[in-house]
């Protein structure tokens, strides 16, 4: 036997309420492992839905970020617990202030590109998009922002860049204690190296296998794509290897876990990170391990390649008198978009993580590591699309593709 245990944080104080009071409650049961229950616009209430036993990191990242004050983020305002004598801890539900957005950033996104897509294809040609990898976006971080660039994509070009600078924060003050030990920054190890190379080949075996098993499903328009990854299993897993027999000057600290746009909610300049709790499909321990923060990076820089992507199917579905040449050149326009998008976010990034020393500032080691955390973070995404949404499946099958072939340059980022 058991009992549920509720604890208030100061946070809660704050809003105003009282644990008693009564009040409006809406309720949506949208996302797939959680309930949420918004009260009064003050709180919102999470419910899990996938229980497990151990320490959930939302809270436990919840608080290391309120004791560093990194103000950006739902604050944790309680936690509800199933606890039981000489057992580990069951976290039913967490309850955070709530927080007033104009909307997520995947929805900014979207609406963001409508207007490039217009201002795009109302001119010339597309210049020659650049490749998705480490190097190709590095490189163009690098580089001066062209006039055309900068008139096209307009202020999101900005948005990115302060996304990015915001993303290192948080990087920052998850980095910064040196109380807890579950939170202490440590360096790369030859066992750590060789245990995420396990990881990252048994997950591409497993998602390959599943891949495999729906091919004929997949549309005649990606099958093709999905034979030649099926092919390209061994030089996968060789990208993968680089993590072996070298010493890696890189650290490894806690990270959100899950980080993609629509973990990000907007209003005006301001940002506020949201779903601390880490990739629902994992255990607690998996969630809790310490990684690189590029692990994170990875998942944003494949958001806004999900975005851009996203974005051109709808165009191509609702215009069915365009040419094959059109389309062609709408794929090479949502590829420019995602490059500079993607090199603006990494040029922020960049600048305040290797000051920090949160990621190695050689770019021979800066570049290969992003790609292993890029290519493993797309092979993720194809498992997961196969399973949740085959109709998504080209977005990770094409970007497999496209960092299996992309050549690495190696260039100094821009501090």
């Amino acid at each position: 036997m058991g009992e549920g245990v509720a604890v208030y944080t100061r946070a809660f104080r704050t809003t105003g309420h009282s644990s008693r009071s009564a009040g409006t409650c809406s309720i949506s049961y949208s996302e797939h492992s959680n309930t949420i229950a918004i009260h009064d616009e003050r709180l919102t209430l999470k419910l899990y839905r996938r229980l497990d036993i151990g320490i959930h990191p939302e809270p436990e990242l919840g608080r290391v970020l309120a004791q560093n004050g990194y103000a950006p983020v739902a604050a944790l305002a309680g936690t509800l617990t199933y606890r039981r004598e000489r057992a580990e801890p069951v976290s039913l539900a967490t309850l955070h202030r709530f927080v007033p957005a104009e909307g997520d950033a995947w929805a900014l996104t979207l609406k963001a590109l409508e207007g490039f897509f217009e201002r795009a294809l109302a001119g010339s040609s597309p210049p020659s998009p650049p490749e998705g990898s480490a190097g190709s976006l590095i490189a163009l971080a690098a580089r001066e922002v062209p006039e055309l660039t900068q008139k096209l994509i307009g202020p999101y070009l900005s948005f990115a860049e302060r996304l990015g600078a915001h993303t290192a924060e948080l990087h920052c003050a998850l980095a910064s204690t040196t109380q807890d030990l579950s939170f202490q920054r440590e360096p790369f190890s030859r066992f750590y190296q060789r245990s995420r190379y396990q990881a990252m080949r048994g997950l591409t075996s497993q998602v390959l296998h599943a891949l495999r098993r729906r091919l004929d499903d997949l549309p005649g328009s990606i099958r093709r794509e999905g034979r030649q990854i099926l092919e390209r299993e061994d030089r996968i897993v060789a990208r993968f290897r680089w993590l072996l027999d070298r010493t890696i000057p890189a650290c490894r600290i806690r990270c959100h876990g899950n980080y993609h746009l629509q973990q990000i909610l907007c209003r005006g300049d301001e940002f506020t990170v949201i779903d601390l709790e880490g990739e629902p499909r994992r255990s607690l321990g998996e969630r809790r391990l310490k990684r690189s923060p590029l692990h994170d990076v990875a998942s944003m820089l494949r958001s806004f390649d999900y975005a851009a992507r996203g974005a051109l199917t709808d165009r191509l579905d609702g215009g069915t008198a365009a040419c094959a040449r059109d389309r062609s050149t709408e794929r090479q326009w949502a590829r420019f978009w995602r490059g500079w998008v993607c090199a603006a976010f990494l040029r922020e990034y960049a600048g305040i993580a290797t000051r920090e020393q949160l990621v190695p500032r050689d770019p021979a080691v800066f570049i290969p590591l992003l790609d292993v955390y890029l290519l493993e973070r797309a092979i993720y995404e194809l498992g997961y699309e196969l399973e949740e949404r085959p109709e998504w499946t080209e977005i990770p099958l094409l970007a497999i593709l496209e960092l299996l072939n992309a050549s690495r340059r190696v260039d100094t980022p821009r501090p």
